[in-house]
């Protein structure tokens, strides 16, 4: 059996041991996880590993018992073996499951309290799965799924106890999708492909050297047709680089609202350890209804962005978009994130006050709320 095929495998019986424990209202519920984690260990820990969990996943890579070739389709197997589950425990069950914070718990004491226990987890793992000083060893699945026990008994009430981002996005997204609705609802909806979440699919490629292209569609059948040519290299005589960028975007799968824009982008590499950059950007006709009584259809935006190296591959991001005139509602859209790149992949998990990921939607502005989103980006290069 494969070790992504096996990542999947456990981290699929690990979340659905939660769920059915959780929605069936048992109070020894962290008890029955922690031994489906232990039993689950032991299963796969000759094939994989038997993270089961991103986090565990990267402090492995971290550690360097990891190739960084496997990370990504490590962490993708854990995601959709976490949401499959969540579907099936959704649809044998009757209702959801998500881990949240307690009702008297602040924002601040949950993630503490998740950090302090998953913290733990992938230390137990180290030193017992991971290490040579305790290679060949009985005992590592059951220090594994004891940590997991006594972190749900302890915090859980704190934080929801899921020490494991594959037990939070899979469970949260069916949980987010389904509202009030039943399992046959979610699935007519696609599982929410259309409705409940903002996703884009791009596919880009390269024409000539420094010219590209590409088409991208969003849930709400938004699609963009999009071109950048580059102008000028960064080189040691010329501290910046230039790129021309241009794109038009229609609404209803491109049959109604057209919405051109062209602009440029500014930037300047530091050799491996980050980059800086400026877009200028026109949006043409960003009003979705121009019988609303405004002063202008169109906005001018300038974006501001950095990317600086973390550590190894990992970087973080920022991004600024201030509208600067024109059609401006809602607020301007700020992200930030942090992406890691292993081979021909980019992960990049983001957090962001709007929803918008083509130029019209951002120049739309966010939903003027104090809400945050979070979201990912998950790309491939092929040469």
């Amino acid at each position: 059996m494969s070790r992504h095929l096996t990542e999947f495998i456990g981290t699929f019986f690990l979340v659905f041991a939660i769920g059915m424990a959780v929605t069936s209202g048992t109070a020894a519920a962290p008890l029955a996880i922690g031994s489906m984690l232990m039993v689950m260990v032991y299963m796969g820990g000759h094939v994989s590993g038997a993270h089961y969990n991103p986090a565990v996943t990267l402090a492995v890579y971290l550690a360097r018992k990891l190739p960084a070739a496997d990370v990504a389709p490590y962490m993708l197997s854990q995601v959709a073996g976490g949401l499959v589950a969540a579907l099936i425990g959704f649809w044998l069950a009757g209702q959801t499951f998500a881990p949240a914070p307690g009702p008297s718990a602040t924002l601040t004491q949950a993630v503490a309290a998740e950090a302090i226990f998953t913290f733990a987890l992938a230390l137990v793992v180290l030193n017992t799965a991971a290490s040579r000083a305790t290679q060949g060893n009985s005992y590592f699945g059951l220090a594994i799924g004891f940590t997991v026990t006594a972190g749900a008994y302890a915090v859980g009430p704190v934080s929801g106890g899921a020490f494991n981002p594959a037990v939070g996005v899979g469970p949260i997204m069916v949980d987010a999708l389904s509202g009030d609705g039943s399992f046959g609802d979610l699935a007519s909806d696609l599982f929410g492909f259309d409705s409940g979440a903002q996703i884009g699919l791009e596919y880009r490629f390269g024409i000539a050297h420094g010219l590209q292209a590409g088409i991208y569609r969003t849930s709400d059948r938004t699609i963009q047709f999009f071109g950048a040519r580059e102008i000028l290299a960064q080189s040691d005589a010329r501290p910046i680089a230039i790129a021309a960028y241009a794109a038009v975007e229609g609404t209803n799968n491109f049959r109604d609202i057209y919405s051109p824009s062209i602009g440029a982008v500014v930037s300047h590499a530091f050799a491996d350890r980050g980059a800086v950059y400026v877009q200028p950007i026109f949006v043409g006709n960003s009003n979705l209804d121009p019988s609303e009584q405004v002063d202008h259809n169109n906005t001018f935006m300038i974006g501001v962005g950095a990317r600086v190296n973390i550590v190894g591959s990992m970087y973080g991001v920022f991004e600024y978009i201030p509208r600067v005139s024109g059609y401006d509602p809602g607020n301007d859209q700020v992200s930030f994130g942090v992406e890691g790149r292993v081979g021909g992949h980019m992960f990049q998990l983001n957090f962001s006050n709007g929803l918008g990921t083509t130029m019209a939607q951002v120049a739309r502005g966010g939903p003027g709320t104090d809400d945050w989103f979070i979201g990912f980006n998950l790309s491939r290069k092929f040469w």
